[in-house]
């Protein structure tokens, strides 16, 4: 019980220091937000540590994100906060063998 406790408030900080981590990054970016903001971002690796932190430092400056990943290295739980986000979209493929895709940003 006192383990499992233990890993509980590991993660409650943890997405408190990634939560301080992106509004600092956005303070810093502020002057690039327009240069962000209404543009499409397609990040391969998207599911990863870095893919997940740029789609959610773009995200939150107003641009749109489609995420390609084959999920090897990366995972789903890295960006299942962002899975319902009307400017995110996730396409699990191979990025080696990405098909065009058009961004549907109409959910």
């Amino acid at each position: 019980m006192t383990e499992q406790l233990r890993s509980h408030d590991q993660v409650a900080i943890k997405g408190d220091i990634v939560k301080e981590d992106l509004d600092q990054i956005e303070l810093n970016l502020s002057e690039f937000s327009p240069k962000i903001k209404d543009k499409t971002f397609v990040v391969s690796g998207g599911a990863g540590f870095l893919g997940s932190w740029f789609s959610d430092a773009a995200i939150r400056m107003g641009g749109r994100v489609v995420c390609v990943d084959n999920l090897i290295a990366g995972s789903q739980k890295s960006i299942l906060h962002l899975k319902d986000h009307p400017n995110f979209q996730f396409v699990e493929e191979d990025i080696t063998e990405f098909s065009r895709v058009s961004p549907d940003f109409s959910h």
